[in-house]
């Protein structure tokens, strides 16, 4: 335990001044018709949630078509949908796959009250550390420097495709062909600054082979 605050001395709050109120928005619609020889269905979405961590956010957007069409003995029908979703993220502990470093949530809750956080970033862009007198892996990363600086981010494309044909020959003897169809990439950046405990660590040749994740240094 440390020594109490003197009297008069400025004592921040930064565990409730770092996080926000989070939003989600839902937004939906759908469109179907047909006739006794075919129908359709189309329908679209988007979900946007911003999280309660500054920066981070989740964005969602999708689409799917249904359709079926009769000509004489035949039926040609098909099912796509299309999603893409995208998510920007941050660190919350220590390191990334053996890496060292901090996240957010330890940087918190190790930051002393007496030291305004939200002053994470000097005149020159680099990182406004904690404790300068002494070296960057001894000290601790500000919170707002990692997810501001920092971001890990994803984007997932997914198509999902169904298409076939039927040929109704008799009541007893028909063909049908499927043909199914599914892209799911998924690439992953994650991005680091100079002045980060993560990325000074992956300098001196820490775990590359073990980082499923593309690093962009940002000088």
């Amino acid at each position: 335990m440390g020594n109490k605050f003197a009297d008069g001395e400025t004592v921040y709050d930064n565990l409730r001044d770092f996080f926000k109120t989070g939003y989600t928005y839902d937004n939906n619609f759908n469109v179907t018709g047909g006739n006794k020889n075919g129908n359709f269905y189309l329908s679209g979405g988007n979900l946007k949630q911003t999280g309660i961590i500054p920066t981070t956010d989740y964005d969602r957007t999708n689409f799917r078509l249904n359709g079926e069409q009769r000509l004489g003995i035949m039926t040609f029908g098909g099912n796509a949908a299309f999603s893409q979703s995208k998510t920007t993220k941050t660190l919350t502990g220590t390191g990334l796959w053996g890496t060292g470093g901090n996240g957010y949530l330890e940087s918190i809750i190790a930051y002393p009250r007496n030291a305004n956080m939200k002053n994470w970033q000097n005149a020159d862009g680099s990182q406004n550390l904690l404790l300068p007198a002494i070296s960057l892996e001894a000290n601790i990363d500000n919170p707002y420097w990692t997810v501001n600086m920092n971001p890990q981010t994803d984007k997932t494309n997914r198509f999902l495709g169904t298409f076939y044909t039927n040929a109704k020959f008799t009541d007893w003897l028909d063909f049908t062909y499927r043909l199914g169809l599914i892209i799911i990439p998924q690439p992953i950046l994650q991005k680091f600054q100079r002045d980060h405990l993560l990325w000074n660590n992956i300098k001196k040749g820490c775990c590359h082979k073990m980082l499923p994740v593309v690093y962009v240094y940002k000088p």
